[in-house]
C-alpha cells in the first residue's frame, strides 16, 4: 500500500502532467479532482454549514498546500522527478484558483506584502489610538501614554521600511529573471555551471 507521501508524490506528478501553468479553476474543481484521486475525501454533506462540509474545506485547502510545498520543493524539480515547479494559489479572491509558476508565485508573494502591510500597520495604529484615547481619559498622566505615542512613530517608521525592502525585493527578482532570460537565450541554462561555454569566445 503506498504511503501518504507517496500518494501526494503521484498527485503533483499526475496534475503538472494533465494542467498547463496558467490553468484556472473553482475551489470546487479542485476539489472534485482531489476526491477524484483519492487525496481527500467526499463531504458527506454540501450544507455549507455542516461539519462534513467543513471538514472537507480544511481538507482540500490543506491538500493544496501540501501539493504547493512539494511542487516547489528541491525534491519535485531535482533529477529523481525532474518536475516543474507551481503552485496553486487564489488569484480572484477565495473563487478562483490559478496554477503559477515560481516567477508569478514570487511575485504574488512581494506585491501581496507591500499591499497587506499598510492595511495591518493601519489597523494596528487605530487600535493603538483607541487605547491611548481610553488611557488618556483614565490616566493622563500615565508613562504608557508616552510609550504608545513612541509605538505610533515607530509603526510608521515599520511600514515604510517593509514597503520599500519588498519593492526592491521585487525590482532585484524581475531583474534576476530577465537576465535568465538573456542567458537561455545563449542557450545557457545553467549558470553555476563552470563548464559552460562563455557568451564570447576568445581568439
Amino acid at each position: 500500500m503506498a504511503t501518504k507521501q507517496e500518494w501526494l508524490i503521484d498527485a503533483v506528478h499526475f496534475f503538472s502532467m494533465t494542467h498547463n501553468i496558467g490553468t484556472e479553476m473553482t475551489p470546487d474543481e479542485l476539489g472534485k479532482w482531489m476526491v477524484s484521486n483519492q487525496l481527500i475525501s467526499q463531504p458527506a454533506s454540501l450544507d455549507p454549514k455542516s461539519g462534513s462540509w467543513l471538514k472537507y474545506v480544511k481538507e482540500r485547502n490543506d491538500m493544496r498546500m501540501r501539493m504547493n510545498r512539494f511542487a516547489s520543493s528541491t525534491e519535485w524539480i531535482g533529477p529523481e522527478h525532474g518536475g516543474t515547479a507551481f503552485a496553486l494559489n487564489y488569484t480572484v479572491g477565495n473563487s478562483v484558483i490559478t496554477m503559477q509558476s515560481v516567477h508569478d508565485d514570487m511575485v504574488n508573494l512581494l506585491t501581496g506584502m507591500i499591499s497587506k502591510v499598510p492595511k495591518l500597520v493601519m489597523t494596528k495604529r487605530q487600535k493603538l489610538r483607541e487605547k491611548r484615547e481610553i488611557l488618556a481619559i483614565e490616566s493622563p498622566k500615565s508613562t504608557e501614554l508616552r510609550m504608545i505615542d513612541r509605538t505610533l512613530a515607530n509603526l510608521s517608521d515599520l511600514e515604510s521600511d517593509i514597503i520599500v525592502s519588498a519593492k526592491r525585493a521585487q525590482r532585484m527578482y524581475e531583474q534576476a529573471e530577465e537576465d535568465m532570460e538573456t542567458f537561455r537565450s545563449y542557450g545557457i541554462t545553467d549558470v553555476n555551471n563552470d563548464q559552460q561555454q562563455p557568451l564570447i569566445e576568445s581568439d
